[in-house]
């Protein structure tokens, strides 16, 4: 650990704030003049950031997860800054140095723009929309689930919010295709997206293309009565649809499974997809265009 703080020290000059956290368990840390590490009173990055919220492009976590060093770039009150976090190894638990850097008055990225004449940060954010939504269908893609989902049930830990996940397959999508063309399974996939998209109300909810003919949709501040209502609106949407395509008029129907879940603890993302895959499989195994729901309490 010695090393260690060399290289603290070295960062230290050169970035604003630098701090080593646990983000999975919440533990903010330090090391003393025998290079180990010890606890410190945690301070979350929402609260730093003023969020509220746990950050949807938390990229300590990923930095974890895939082992390599992530950057983002969050803007508060008027000034821009460029966070890095680089996963630190270590035998009793997996840790992340936090960087965190001013770049409001960077001189190299300000001559960037004047020399470009585009707006750098502009550039940043519409390349992070485009690596996180579907070519096809225009919703979120499974990245934006596997980034932004894990964030979403940590918050439960902090807020007293109720949240809803509605998994959604069309049904009999393979014989569409197979009917009519991959071309035609396309416009339908787009008019399912886009008639399920303006179900979506809160500024906080969101849609995204799970796979193939699935989609996840996520809903926050939810009763079961609501939910229920929802769920079956959504159903009963697509059923009175159809797709009109060279004078050809075409119906589908989806099965959902919705799982409510009010809860205050913190929930592993692959133990909730798998549960609400399994509320789907109970739709389809009834015949399908229906909805199954359960609710997770503690």
């Amino acid at each position: 650990m010695g090393e260690t703080n060399e290289r603290l020290n070295i960062l230290e000059s050169v970035f604003d704030v630098v701090r080593i956290v646990n983000p999975k368990e919440n533990i903010e840390m330090e090391s003393n003049s025998k290079g180990q590490l010890y606890s410190l009173p945690y301070c979350n990055c929402f609260e730093v950031w003023k969020n509220g919220k746990v950050c949807e492009n938390c990229i300590s976590l990923k930095a974890i997860e895939s082992k390599s060093t992530q950057v983002k770039f969050e803007v508060v009150s008027g000034r821009r800054y460029m966070v890095i976090a680089a996963p630190l190894n270590k035998n009793d638990g997996d840790y992340v140095i936090e960087m965190i850097m001013d770049i409001t008055d960077n001189d190299l990225i300000n001559d960037l723009q004047q020399l470009s004449g585009f707006n750098y940060y502009d550039v940043i954010e519409n390349l992070s929309k485009v690596v996180v939504t579907d070519e096809l269908t225009g919703v979120h893609n499974k990245r934006y689930i596997e980034e932004v989902l894990p964030y979403k049930l940590k918050q439960l830990e902090y807020n007293s919010n109720t949240i809803g996940l509605i998994l959604i397959d069309i049904d009999y999508f393979k014989r569409i295709n197979d009917t009519f063309g991959h071309v035609i399974g396309d416009e339908i996939l787009k008019e399912v997206a886009g008639i399920l998209s303006h179900e979506i109300r809160g500024k906080n909810d969101w849609i995204a293309r799970y796979g193939g003919e699935e989609f996840l949709i996520f809903l926050s501040d939810m009763t079961e009565s609501t939910f229920t209502k929802v769920c079956e609106r959504m159903r009963k949407k697509i059923e009175g649809a159809s797709v009109i395509l060279d004078d050809q008029s075409i119906s589908v129907t989806i099965s959902l499974g919705c799982l409510l879940i009010d809860s205050r603890k913190s929930m592993e993302m692959k133990r909730i997809l798998t549960y609400v895959d399994d509320l789907l499989y109970k739709s389809k195994e009834l015949g399908r265009n229906c909805v199954t729901l359960e609710t997770i309490v503690d």
